[in-house]
This record gives C-alpha cells, sequence and structure tokens, in this order.
C-alpha cells in the first residue's frame, strides 16, 4: 500500500494476523528511473499489524517513486516480493 503526499511517498507493507515478527527486508528506492535508496537485508524486529512496515521517501510534485521490495523470515523465507510504483505526471518544459 501506497500514501501520496505532495512532498512525499509512504510505501506500508502490513502483516496479516496477530502475530508480531522480525523479517530481514531487501529493497530498492527509484525515483524517476534513478535507484535514490538500496538497502540489502535490513534486519526489522516487532512487526506487527498495528507496526507495520513502513519506507517514506520525498519527492517532487511530478515525480514517480518506485519500489521494488523482498522481505523474508529470519531463517530466508520470502514473505513478499513486490515491485509498485506511484506518481509520475507530464513534464513541463
Amino acid at each position: 500500500m501506497a500514501a501520496v503526499f505532495d512532498d512525499r511517498v509512504v510505501f506500508s507493507f502490513v502483516p496479516t494476523g496477530t502475530d508480531t515478527s522480525d523479517y530481514l527486508v531487501t529493497y530498492e528506492v527509484q525515483v524517476d528511473g534513478v535507484i535514490r535508496v538500496k538497502v540489502e537485508q535490513q534486519w526489522l524486529e516487532g512487526i506487527s499489524a498495528s507496526h507495520p512496515i513502513e519506507i517514506t521517501e520525498p519527492r517532487g510534485e511530478e515525480e514517480c517513486v518506485g519500489i521494488s521490495i523482498t522481505i523474508a523470515t529470519p531463517e530466508g523465507d520470502e514473505v513478499l516480493v513486490s515491485s509498485s510504483s506511484v506518481g509520475g505526471g507530464v513534464k513541463r518544459g
């Protein structure tokens, strides 16, 4: 899920169920096709429906922001592999 604001995008990954879990997260954020952030196997603790994974990226009004993400258990089992993008528009000259 993504929430788009005038100055940023917030990508949220919300686990289902009531359990709290730890995850290894690998992701890449691109803005207009240029890699802005690349993270390899970041350890995140205490993730739950009430404390989801959130990745915030600044953006300009007409920028397209995309994310590719893999979320895995501590044992390495992938629970989510996803790509999405938001924003963009006609560039004004």
